[in-house]
């Protein structure tokens, strides 16, 4: 009797919670605690609260026990009755520091425990830190290494992999695409930061989950999404910022605006930014006077290249540039347990100045009056489902379809040249994706499947300055199009066999078939006009997680990792340096054996966190730049001058490790101390050689205080000296670019100022690179932003 009548209040009590919102709120400002997970008992179901602190439950009926979780707060469970008490809020107690597992978005919103070192930077984080793009949110964790060769770009480093060795990904959709390069690669500025939700980074090879490109790691930007609010009634948002900064003269306006009404929600957002010229710091610790400083500059004055003198040399002269994002969400929810997501993004951008090659000299004069990038474009459209269903296949599903549309231009012409070389590249997208996830008893099965096409259309022209005739150039890519197909197919198994051990066990394979023809001989005569690549990869992991109590836990990780060859790789026709890559038709993937291992200690009292991870990477077949010839002869006219014929080749067998720390103590009143050092080692065994793209030890240092109404900290940038002898092979590691073939040891000190005056308004203040340092980092052609002071303030209505 009893049994029954509890039986029947708790349907009672569940009535009201068919539709209900739960809103998750921090204990100890009140404030809505975003991307908090909900889930009942068997932790078959789970919700994730929104921007707002808001979650719908109904998709976890039945239930009598709901369970919240967020990284930064304590594991937190409410009855039903306790839920009824609270008016359907939660409160989550922060933890004073959180262990380091981390939750790798394998399956999108499904998550795998991965011992993989990692970083996620949150709303708050980017907040403080106050990037200008999205690079500067990277280099400002101090985690990531980040190249540049112009004010507009940013190429991040993970573990010694760049560029198109790294893999680059928004709102579950991969960036890369079939002409990202092996260099040095500035699309991630492509992104807005003033839209940014999240960002995380995940350091070592990603292959399983993500397949090709993510060697030494993934980087993946989560934009905000409109929340649906079910309640009587509509609710709108708008809110506003602008920002200005003085080092490179910036003006960044920002607005977006959130509508929420019965079971559809929108957003949409606009952000234009302007760059000015660039000044450099002008504090010379490093000694030379004259290193980075750009005495001269050329114009065009009366229909004549002129090498004008610049007065200010720590002024970077055309290094400005303008870009616009835009972007339109819509969220549905047909019933309780799915929910689909329309994702629009646009962005572009003025020409952008290469100001690295703008500099660049030739028999002891300018070499180019022209060098920029075009507008950069990139177009997304993309629709997510979510799907939580209970049956024999999945438990949830993600489906992800997408279309991008990326344009790149580059634009040359040599000083008093009246040709101007335009470059046009043309890049379609289709993807999709479907991840999966079942609740087996103890353990959790992902398995999903991944198909993409890529159609490259590459045109070029020259183009008389005077007047305005337009004439047939060499193409950078096969000018009769190239295609780039890939399907995979991945399934993995997390267990926990014990309170203490949990475990990771996966494969993928991935087939990628790759086509390209050449239609006009004019320029070059290849000794091919086809170029066709059939292959597949077999890849794994394993890893296990150890906790032999609460304060300490250890992480092995190994995993295989590959990278297909993409038309970048072997169709590109490009000169630098006068050294002119030709295209080959013999390349094969690169692979890469991966160990990791990974210890944290937490201190009793939780104030205290100590995280140390080493790894191990051999690269097989890697793909470097050797020279060659063409048609019997080591050199070739490109653009007007000689040089050098190099191709790519699977040539080098290589290592590379490292290791990073973090000491993260937490003081009272909200007062948080926090270092980090990276150092990461790379060596080419065949031939014996230092390997490019290996950044110096770097690290940084931090102290911050955070309340209900304000934040602000001061921190410390810093990279050691990367000395000539270690500098890699050809040009990719730019020496020409240092002081004698090195990069000397630099440090930059900022600080920063958050203050919410009202619950609508808010003003940010930062002092970047306080003590004006002139420095470079290694491997960048421009030299850093000196002292930058910038402000921001932010509206909500």
């Amino acid at each position: 009797m009893i049994r029954t009548v509890f039986t029947a209040l708790l349907v009672l009590f569940m009535i009201p919670l068919q539709s209900q919102k739960v809103t998750v709120l921090d204990a100890t400002d009140n404030s809505a605690i975003n991307r908090a997970m909900l889930f009942n008992g068997s932790k078959k179901r789970a919700v994730t609260s929104g921007q707002n602190g808001q979650a719908d439950i109904s998709a976890l009926m039945p239930v009598d026990t709901l369970y919240i979780q967020h990284a930064s707060y304590k594991l937190a469970k409410y009855t039903i009755e306790k839920l009824q008490e609270s008016q359907f809020k939660v409160y989550l107690i922060p933890q004073v520091i959180q262990m380091p597992t981390f939750e790798l978005k394998a399956a999108r919103e499904s998550f795998i425990e991965s011992p993989q070192q990692a970083m996620i930077l949150d709303i708050q984080q980017i907040k403080n830190t106050q990037p200008r793009t999205t690079a500067d949110l990277l280099e400002r964790s101090g985690e990531v290494f980040v190249q540049r060769s112009q004010l507009g770009g940013g190429s991040p480093v993970l573990r010694g992999f760049e560029a198109n060795r790294i893999l680059l990904m928004i709102d579950g959709v991969r960036l890369n695409n079939a002409i990202y390069r092996s260099g040095h690669l500035q699309n991630a500025i492509t992104v807005d930061p003033y839209l940014l939700e999240s960002t995380e980074v995940l350091f070592g090879p990603g292959s399983l989950i993500y397949g090709s490109d993510a060697l030494g790691g993934v980087v993946h930007f989560h934009t905000r999404s409109p929340e649906i609010i079910e309640r009587s009634g509509k609710d709108f948002t708008l809110n506003f910022s602008q920002r200005l900064s003085t080092a490179t003269q910036e003006s960044a306006t920002h607005w977006d605006a959130e509508f929420s009404g019965g079971r559809w929600a929108s957003l949409t957002s606009f952000t234009w930014t302007r760059f000015g010229e660039m000044r450099m710091g002008e504090n010379r610790i490093h000694g030379d006077e004259h290193w980075g400083l750009l005495p001269q500059f050329v114009e065009r004055i009366d229909g004549k290249d002129s090498v004008i003198a610049n007065l200010q040399p720590h002024i970077i002269p055309n290094s400005g540039y303008e870009q616009y994002d835009f972007a339109q969400k819509l969220r549905w929810r047909p019933g309780d347990s799915t929910s689909v997501l329309l994702n629009l993004q646009y962005s572009t951008s003025s020409n952008i100045p290469r100001s690295d090659q703008l500099a660049a000299q030739r028999d002891g004069r300018l070499r180019f009056a022209e060098w920029s990038y075009g507008p950069q474009e990139r177009l997304l459209a993309s629709v997510e489902i979510d799907v939580a269903s209970e049956n024999e296949a999945y438990d949830k599903a993600e489906l992800f379809i997408a279309y991008q549309k990326v344009g790149e231009n580059r634009i040359t012409r040599n000083f008093n040249d009246i040709d101007r070389f335009v470059r046009q590249e043309d890049v379609g997208v289709f993807s999709f994706n479907g991840d999966f996830v079942k609740r087996l008893s103890k353990k959790d099965l992902y398995y999903g499947v991944e198909a993409t096409s890529n159609v490259v259309d590459s045109r070029a022209y020259i183009e008389d300055i005077e007047n305005l005739t337009r004439g047939l150039s060499p193409t950078r890519y096969p000018d009769g199009g190239s295609r780039m197909s890939t399907l995979a197919a991945y399934i993995a198994l997390n267990g926990k066999p014990s309170k203490n051990i949990d475990y990771n066990l996966g494969i993928r394979y991935n087939h990628a078939y790759l086509n390209s023809r050449y239609n006009d001989t004019t320029f070059y005569s290849l000794p091919f006009t086809d170029i066709t690549f059939d292959n597949g990869a077999l890849t794994g992991s394993a890893s296990i997680t150890w906790r032999p109590e609460e304060t300490w836990e250890f992480g092995l990780s190994s995993s295989t990792g590959f990278r297909t060859p993409n038309v970048d790789d072997y169709g590109k026709v490009f000169e630098r340096a006068g050294i002119v890559v030709v295209p080959t038709n013999e390349l094969n993937p690169e692979y890469t054996l991966n160990a990791e291992m990974r210890i944290a200690k937490q201190s009793k009292n939780e104030k205290i966190l100590l995280e140390f991870a080493g790894f191990y990477t051999h690269i097989l077949d890697a793909i470097v730049q050797t020279p060659s010839t063409l048609n019997g002869s080591d050199s070739l006219l490109y653009e007007g001058s000689l040089a050098s014929i190099a191709v790519n080749a699977n040539q080098e067998e290589a290592m590379i490790y490292g290791a990073s720390m973090a000491l993260t103590v937490r003081f009272s009143k909200g007062w948080t101390w926090r270092s980090t050092a990276t150092q990461t080692i790379g060596k080419a065994l065949e031939p014996d050689a230092p390997l490019s793209h290996i950044p110096p030890f770097f690290a940084k240092t931090g102290l911050d205080r955070s309340t209900n109404t304000m934040s602000y900290g001061t921190y410390v940038l810093y990279n050691d000296t990367k000395t000539a002898e270690n500098m890699g092979p050809g040009r990719t590691d730019n020496a020409d670019e240092g002081i004698n073939g090195a990069f000397p040891s630099w440090y930059s000190l900022h600080m920063y100022f958050n203050y919410n005056l009202t619950r609508a308004l808010n003003i940010a203040l930062s002092l970047d690179n306080l003590t004006d340092v002139h420095y470079k980092t290694f491997a960048s052609g421009i030299s850093a932003p000196g002292r930058n002071f910038s402000f921001t303030l932010r509206y909500t209505i």
